[in-house]
């Protein structure tokens, strides 16, 4: 069979709809001529025309690596992968194709439809992320993702998501890629860059930082309620070595030295965050009346009273609702043979705390003989009353008080989403058991602080950013997001 009646044959066959016989055709007639781009060519028809697209591709493909690539050749390849959704080399193949001729109207057209369905998938993701289903919302960002795999958005919101599924890692991840792509962005714009797009890559930059931050302290909540403080702790630094700012951060970080045993480091977080919230604030007096009155029982347990009733007076002037304070300080006034002071500290203990187990053994030593109405009801007890009720009442709002004072017997740290259900120690521990392996928890923080390095290689090499508190999902945080925990008070 001669080339010419091979070809008309294969044509013949193919405008009949027969396209495995018009290719069985054309493939004989390239034998008889090898390298013929036309043979070829309608090789290619035949093969689409019936779905064999991962064979075109191959050939195609093909062509690329033998004679190099081009516009044409782009533009078919990306139309191939389109059909068998291969949707981000798609996406590449069709960037390829703009880098070659950036006039290029397939290609544009192709651009433009990926970008489409991009944002479609983000506002999906966005609508799901905000209603709470965050596993679906990171599927559609993925599709997002897929169609424009070069947007540093897509990787910051989906890197937020994971944050917040507590897959700190590839948040992580997400967060550096983000960066990587506003570097490699600003290396292609150079100083020909607009300064819309400049603020607009400055505001990501700014995001991704903010992120960073609110990842470690939420990594560090999850550690914190597994009983791994150490890691905690290195966690919260980290997140305040990027953001010296924020308050919750060393509240946070306080309650992990609490934990510890490491009083004096707790004592410095509460007062730096006193510092930056104002001493008003009921999250930092309770905080520092707990941690005075621990120091305070640990001053009675080795016999230095004075010293004792020194703590125990601190922590009754940041919280002077905790009728258990007034107990300690006067148990530590009377060994110091401090008699008024004891006696009127445990007057405040009695209209504070009525119940309290420490009531009749108190009364029988301090007032002998003297019933409890007795005290109360005496000029003293009166005076007493109208005092404390004069100093609780200039303290704090009462609901913020309250809401607190409830809370004063657990400790949690708690994420921007919500505080955890708080847990007394030994239940804590017993769910530790059950519900994580502490080595591997320990092994993805190590993972997680080497892969900072990246970050912090690619951010601190630009200018200082004020940090603004919005996510991409058009949802603003609050510096109180970062975290307030309740402390745990000790008698």
């Amino acid at each position: 069979m001669s080339l010419c009646s091979g070809i008309k044959q294969g044509q013949c066959l193919f405008d009949r709809g027969l396209f495995l016989e018009a290719l069985e055709a054309f493939s004989k007639a390239a034998e008889l001529k090898p390298g013929c781009r036309a043979h070829q060519v309608r090789s290619l028809a035949c093969l689409s025309a019936v779905g064999q697209h991962s064979d075109c591709l191959k050939l195609v493909s093909g062509w690329m690596l033998s004679e190099g690539p081009t516009a044409d050749l782009y533009i078919l390849r990306a139309r191939l992968h389109k059909r068998l959704k291969q949707t981000t080399q798609c996406y590449r193949d069709v960037k390829s194709v703009l880098a070659l001729d950036p006039q290029s109207p397939a290609a544009g057209s192709m651009l433009l439809q990926l970008q489409e369905a991009s944002e479609q998938a983000r506002r999906e993701a966005v609508d799901r992320s905000l209603s709470g289903h965050l596993p679906e919302a990171c599927c559609m960002i993925n599709i997002a993702l897929e169609n424009c795999p070069e947007d540093a958005h897509l990787y910051l919101f989906r890197g937020i998501v994971y944050r917040r599924l507590k897959d700190f890692t590839a948040s992580l991840e997400d967060l550096v890629q983000a960066v990587e792509l506003c570097k490699e962005e600003e290396e292609v714009g150079g100083e020909a860059e607009d300064a819309e797009r400049k603020d607009e890559r400055g505001s990501v930059e700014e995001e991704v930082q903010f992120q960073l931050v609110l990842t470690y302290n939420d990594f560090a909540v999850e550690c914190f309620s597994r009983g791994l403080f150490a890691e905690a702790t290195l966690l919260l630094n980290k997140a305040i070595e990027e953001e010296k700012g924020q308050a919750g951060l060393y509240l946070n970080r306080g309650d992990c030295f609490f934990k510890q045993g490491d009083w004096c480091f707790a004592l410095a977080d509460y007062q730096q965050a006193e510092d930056m919230m104002g001493p008003n604030d009921p999250a930092v007096r309770l905080r520092l009346a707990v941690l005075h009155n621990t120091l305070g029982s640990f001053c009675f347990q080795n016999g230095c009273y004075q010293e004792a009733v020194e703590m125990f007076s601190l922590a009754i002037q940041d919280n002077p609702t905790a009728g258990h304070y007034y107990e300690s300080r006067s148990k530590a006034s009377r060994k110091l043979i401090n008699l008024k002071g004891a006696r009127e500290d445990f007057v405040c203990m009695l209209i504070l705390d009525p119940s309290n187990e420490e009531v009749p053994p108190m009364l029988m030593n301090l007032f002998p003989g003297y019933s409890e109405s007795d005290v109360l009801s005496s000029p003293a007890g009166q005076r007493i009353r109208g005092q404390l009720m004069d100093t609780t009442q200039a303290c704090s709002s009462p609901s913020d008080q309250q809401q607190l004072s409830e809370q004063l017997l657990k400790m949690t740290l708690t994420n921007e989403n919500t505080a955890s259900s708080s847990k007394d120690p030994p239940e804590a521990g017993k769910e530790l058991k059950l519900s994580v392996n502490q080595q591997e928890t320990q092994m993805t923080v190590k993972n997680l602080l080497q892969v900072q390095e990246v970050v912090q290689s690619c951010l601190h090499d630009r200018p200082a950013l004020q940090h603004s508190l919005h996510t991409d999902t058009g949802c603003r945080m609050k510096t109180s997001d970062l975290g307030c925990s309740e402390s745990t008070s000790q008698k």
